[in-house]
C-alpha cells in the first residue's frame, strides 16, 4: 500500500470512529450520594467514577446507563456530553470573585468547586495564582463501591500550578550558570576571586527581579593540609540569600540550596579549579529555579529562600556555609519546614531516558522523597532512586533538628576534584531534567499543608477497633482531617473527615493488617501528604500456653553456633514437664503478632552469639502483647544489644526504651575479655546456674564470653549475678556480682531477662530455673503426663537448691515406701546443728526448705536416714 492510500484509510477510520461517538456519545454527570435508598442500585450500575468530592461523584455515562438512571429514579444533573474531545478543571470557588468566575465560563458546580471547560494556558496560570485548580483525569473509569471510599484525584494534583513553571526551565539557561561559573578558572572557597563569584550571583537574583537579595557572611576556621595547599586560617566567607516571601504563611520556610566552592586535587586549586559538576551545576539549580519562578509571578503561600551556599569544601576542614546558616536558623527558631539541596547533578554515562538521580534524605524526610519521586515520574524524561544518604549541605540541617532531601547524580563524576570537570563532560539535558524535578516538588510542598509527622494508635481490646491521636495542625488555613483505612499501603476503601484531632475506627477484623493513613486539608481544598501507619487490631486470648521462639541459627555445633537439632532438643528436656509450641524464626522467616498473640508466655531463646534484628522489627506488637497481660522470658546472647542496639558500652535507657519500660533495665555493661562461668542468686528464691563444662571444656578455660550485664530500675529486681572464677581484680573476672538477670513481676504483665544462653548451661540447673519462673513466677501449669505420676521405686536423696544459698534453701527427697524419716543438718566438724524432719512419711515426693538466718556463713551438711536402713548426706554452701 502507497503512502497516499494509507493516509486515506487511517482519515476514513478516523471519521468513522467520530461518527460512532456522536452516534453513542459519553455524558458527564454528577450524582448526590445523600441519597442512601438508590445506593445499591448506583452500584450496580457500575457507572465509572472520575472524581468524588464529599457526597457527590463526577461519573461518565453512555446513553443506556441514563436511561437506567432515570428509570431507578436517581437524580443526576447533565453537565456536558460527548467528553472525549474535551478537557475539564476544578477550581475552588472560595477565592474568585464574581467577575473571575463569570469569565472562566464554568459549566457546573460541585459544592465549592466550579467545573471549567477547555480553559487556555493563559487563564489557568491567572486562576492557579487566586485559588486551587487542577484537571480532571476524564480516563479514569473507577468503579462506585456501596459504601466504600472512592480515591479523590489527589488534592494535590497541582498540574496547572506546576506546568507552567517547569516548561520555563531552559536548558539554554542551565548552560550558561554553569559555563559562566566555570569561567571564573577557580570558585577555591580560599581564592581571592571568591567574593567577585559571589557577587555576580547576587547580580543574578537582582537580574530576575528578587529585592530581597543579602549576603550572609560568616567567619570560618580552617585547618588544610591537601597536596597544593596548606592553610591554617580565619577565613570570611558569605552565602548569596534571595528571599521570596510567601503570602500566607510567611514565617513557614522552604530553603533551595547547592554551593558554589570548587576544589581542585589535581593542581593548585587556586590557579584552576572549573567545578562544572562540583558544583556550579548544583547553583545553576538554584539559580534556575529562582529565574522561572519571578518569570511566571510565582507568589508561593509560604517564604522560599534560595541559597548559593559558600565554602561546602571547608565541611571537611572547618565550618561551611550550610553549618553557619543551620546553625544560625537554629538559634532563631527559625521555621524551616524543608530543605532542598543539590549537589553534583550533571554527570550520566546512559541515554537521557535511562538516566537516574538519586533522592538522598534523612529518613525524617521520607515524605518529601516520595514526592520528589513522583514528580520525576510525572515531569521528567529521566528516573528516580532513593538513597539514605544526607552528607553535603544537607547534613548540617539534618543535625540541627531540620528534614530535607538533596538531588545528586546516580553515576559519580569521574572527573570529581580534577582539571577534567568541565562543562563538556557533563549533560545539560540531564541537568536540566533534575532541575523540573526539583522545582515540581519544592512547588508542591510549600502549597499544600503541612503533613502530621506522626500519630499514636491505640488497641481497645476488642480486636475489633483502634483510637487514633495526632498534634493539631498549626496550619494558617486549616479546614479538616481525612482518615484513610485499607488493607494495602496506599490503597483505601474507607475515608473519614473530622475536625477533631482523635478518630475512633470500628468494624475492623481481629488479626488483620490495616493501612492507616491522615492528611491535613485547608480551605481551598489542598490536601497535605498522607502519613501512614499500619496496625493490627487483635484480640489477645493468652490461652495458648507457651511459644518457645528460636532465634537460633542452625550452626556447626561448636560452641556459641549451636546446631538447631541441639538446641530444639535441649529445650524439648528443659521444657517436658510444659505443654509448648515452637516457632523458628529462621524457618518462618519471621514473626508476626498473629503468630504469638494468644500465647500466655513467650520464651525467646538466643543461644548463638550472631545478633538478629527481628526482635527489634517486632517492639511495639510484643509491647502491645505485654499490655495485655502476656509473659515474656528473653534467655540468651545480649539482649540490649538485640533490642536497643547498645554496641558502646556502658549504655544507659530512660522511658522510651523498650527495655526501661517492658524489661525494667536501666543499664547494661559488658567488659571486653570477661568471662563468664556462671550466675548466682542472692537466696531470697532464685538458685545460682553454672556453665555446663562439658560444653565449654574447649574454650577460655571453660567460660563464656560477651555477657553482658544488666541492672534493674525502680520497677525491676536484679535476681542473678555475673559470676567467674578468675579473680575480681583480674581484666576476665572484673564483672563479678554484676547483675545478669533482672525480673518484672507486675500485675499488669511479667518478664525475666537473662543475659546468659540456657543452652551451654547445666541442664538440670537451667531445667529446674525455667520451671521455677514458669510454674511459680508466671503461674503456667505443670502438665506432667500420667506415667510421671508414680511411686518411686527407690530411695534417694536430691541436690539442695539453691546453693550457695542465702538464707535459705529446699531440701528434696523420694521414698518408694512409707518408714520413717529423720533429716539433720551438721557442720564442718560433724556435730549436728538442726533437725528438720523426724516423722513416718508416706511414699512419694518430699520436700523442706531450711532457713538459715541464725548460722554462719560456710560449708554444712545435710542427712537423711530412712528406716534406719537407708542414708544419704550431701554439701550444702551457706553465703551471706
Amino acid at each position: 500500500m502507497n503512502i497516499s492510500k494509507l493516509f486515506l484509510v487511517l482519515g476514513l477510520i478516523f471519521i468513522a470512529n467520530t461518527l460512532a461517538n456522536s452516534e453513542n456519545p459519553i455524558y458527564l454527570i454528577s450524582i448526590d450520594l445523600n441519597d442512601q435508598n438508590k445506593s445499591v442500585q448506583i452500584e450496580n450500575l457500575e457507572i465509572p467514577v472520575i472524581y468524588k468530592i464529599d457526597h457527590v461523584v463526577l461519573v461518565k455515562a453512555n446513553q443506556d446507563q441514563l436511561l437506567e438512571l432515570e428509570r431507578a429514579d436517581i437524580k443526576f444533573t447533565l453537565l456536558d456530553q460527548d467528553i472525549s474531545l474535551n478537557s475539564y478543571y476544578l477550581a475552588n470557588i472560595n477565592n474568585l470573585s464574581k467577575n473571575d468566575r463569570i469569565k472562566s465560563k464554568s459549566i457546573g458546580s460541585l459544592n465549592n468547586y466550579i467545573i471549567l471547560k477547555n480553559v487556555d494556558k493563559e487563564s489557568i496560570r491567572d486562576l492557579s495564582q487566586k485559588t486551587h485548580i487542577s484537571q480532571l483525569d476524564i480516563t479514569s473509569s473507577q468503579p462506585f463501591y456501596n459504601n466504600s471510599y472512592i480515591p479523590n484525584q489527589t488534592a494535590t494534583d497541582l498540574d496547572p500550578l506546576i506546568i507552567p513553571v517547569i516548561e520555563d526551565i531552559n536548558r539554554d539557561s542551565v548552560e550558561f550558570f554553569i559555563n559562566t561559573l566555570q569561567q571564573y578558572g577557580t570558585r577555591f572557597m580560599l581564592a581571592p576571586n571568591r567574593f567577585e563569584v559571589s557577587e555576580w550571583i547576587y547580580d543574578q537574583f537582582t537580574r530576575f527581579g528578587y529585592t530581597e537579595v543579602e549576603y550572609d557572611t560568616f567567619t570560618a576556621y580552617t585547618s588544610i593540609s591537601y597536596q597544593f595547599v596548606n592553610e591554617d586560617t580565619f577565613t570570611v566567607q558569605r552565602n548569596v540569600v534571595a528571599t521570596l516571601p510567601g503570602s500566607d504563611d510567611p514565617e513557614a520556610v522552604f530553603i533551595v540550596c547547592g554551593h558554589y566552592d570548587s576544589f581542585n586535587s589535581t593542581m593548585d586549586p587556586f590557579r584552576y579549579a572549573p567545578g562544572a559538576d562540583d558544583d556550579a551545576s548544583g547553583t545553576a539549580a538554584v539559580l534556575e529555579i529562582a529565574r522561572v519562578f519571578m518569570e511566571n509571578d510565582f507568589v508561593p503561600r509560604r517564604t522560599i529562600k534560595f541559597i548559593a551556599m559558600a565554602a561546602e569544601k571547608l565541611m571537611y576542614f572547618g565550618d561551611g556555609g550550610s553549618e553557619h546558616y543551620a546553625a544560625m536558623s537554629d538559634s532563631l527558631d527559625t521555621d524551616i519546614r524543608m530543605v532542598i539541596n543539590h549537589d553534583m547533578i550533571s554527570h550520566t554515562y546512559q541515554l537521557l531516558t535511562n538516566s537516574t538521580v538519586n533522592v538522598n534524605h534523612h529518613y525524617t524526610a521520607d515524605h518529601f522523597a516520595d514526592v520528589a519521586l513522583d514528580n520525576i515520574d510525572d515531569y521528567t524524561q529521566i528516573n528516580g532512586q532513593l538513597d539514605d544518604y544526607y552528607g553535603a549541605d544537607l547534613g548540617p540541617f539534618i543535625q540541627h533538628g531540620f528534614t530535607g532531601i538533596y538531588f545528586e547524580e546516580s553515576e559519580f563524576s569521574p572527573y570529581y576534584h580534577s582539571s577534567d570537570d568541565v562543562i563538556e563532560n557533563y549533560s545539560m539535558e540531564f541537568c536540566t531534567e533534575v532541575i523540573k524535578a526539583s522545582c515540581a516538588t519544592l512547588i508542591e510542598c510549600s502549597t499544600i499543608p503541612t503533613h502530621l509527622s506522626d500519630f499514636t494508635i491505640s488497641d481497645q481490646g476488642d480486636g475489633k477497633s483502634m483510637l487514633l491521636s495526632w498534634n493539631p495542625s498549626l496550619d494558617y488555613n486549616f479546614d479538616h482531617y481525612k482518615v484513610y483505612i485499607g488493607e494495602e499501603s496506599g490503597v483505601y476503601n474507607r475515608e473519614e473527615t473530622t475536625q477533631e484531632t482523635n478518630r475512633l475506627i470500628d468494624h475492623l477484623n481481629s488479626g488483620t493488617e490495616y493501612f492507616i493513613g491522615i492528611s491535613v486539608v485547608d480551605s481551598d481544598g489542598y490536601e497535605s501528604i498522607i502519613t501512614e501507619r499500619s496496625y493490627i487490631p487483635f484480640y489477645f486470648s493468652l490461652d495458648q500456653g507457651i511459644l518457645v521462639i528460636d532465634e537460633t541459627a542452625d550452626g556447626d555445633g561448636s560452641l556459641a553456633k549451636p546446631s538447631d537439632d541441639q538446641v530444639d532438643q535441649y529445650y524439648e528436656e528443659l521444657l517436658d514437664n510444659f505443654a509448648i509450641s515452637h516457632w523458628d524464626l529462621i524457618d518462618n522467616k519471621g514473626i508476626s503478632l498473629t503468630d504469638f498473640g494468644n500465647y500466655s508466655t513467650i520464651i525467646w531463646q538466643a543461644d548463638d552469639s550472631r545478633i538478629l534484628t527481628t526482635l527489634d522489627s517486632i517492639l511495639n506488637e510484643l509491647g502491645r502483647f505485654l499490655d495485655a497481660g502476656g509473659n515474656l522470658i528473653y534467655a540468651g546472647y545480649m539482649p540490649c544489644q538485640a533490642i536497643e542496639g547498645s554496641y558502646s558500652y556502658p549504655d544507659t535507657f530512660s522511658q522510651g526504651d523498650f527495655v526501661y519500660d517492658y524489661l525494667k533495665i536501666a543499664n547494661t555493661e559488658k567488659g571486653f575479655g570477661t568471662r563468664f562461668y556462671g550466675a548466682t542468686a542472692d537466696g531470697s528464691d532464685y538458685f545460682a546456674i553454672f556453665v555446663d563444662t562439658l560444653k565449654t571444656k574447649d574454650f577460655s578455660d571453660q567460660h563464656l564470653k560477651n555477657i553482658e550485664s544488666i541492672a534493674a530500675n525502680g520497677e525491676g529486681r536484679n535476681i542473678l549475678y555475673y559470676y567467674s572464677n578468675f579473680d575480681s581484680s583480674s581484666p576476665k573476672g572484673r564483672m563479678m556480682g554484676e547483675p545478669v538477670g533482672v525480673e518484672y513481676i507486675g500485675e499488669d504483665y511479667k518478664t525475666v531477662t537473662l543475659t546468659f544462653p540456657l543452652y551451654y548451661m547445666r541442664e538440670d540447673q537451667a531445667k529446674d530455673l525455667l520451671e521455677y519462673i514458669l510454674s511459680e513466677k508466671f503461674a503456667e501449669p505443670l502438665n506432667l503426663p500420667e506415667s510421671s505420676v508414680h511411686t518411686p521405686t527407690a530411695f534417694e536423696l536430691q541436690q539442695n537448691y539453691p546453693n550457695p544459698f542465702n538464707p535459705s534453701t529446699t531440701i528434696s527427697w523420694q521414698l518408694p515406701s512409707a518408714g520413717h524419716v529423720e533429716l539433720s543438718i551438721y557442720n564442718i566438724l560433724g556435730a549436728k546443728v538442726a533437725t528438720l524432719v523426724s516423722e513416718k512419711q508416706q511414699a512419694g515426693q518430699h520436700t523442706v526448705e531450711w532457713d538459715a538466718s541464725g548460722f554462719a556463713s560456710g560449708v554444712y551438711y545435710y542427712r537423711l536416714i530412712y528406716d534406719a536402713g537407708f542414708v544419704q548426706t550431701k554439701k550444702l554452701v551457706l553465703i551471706k
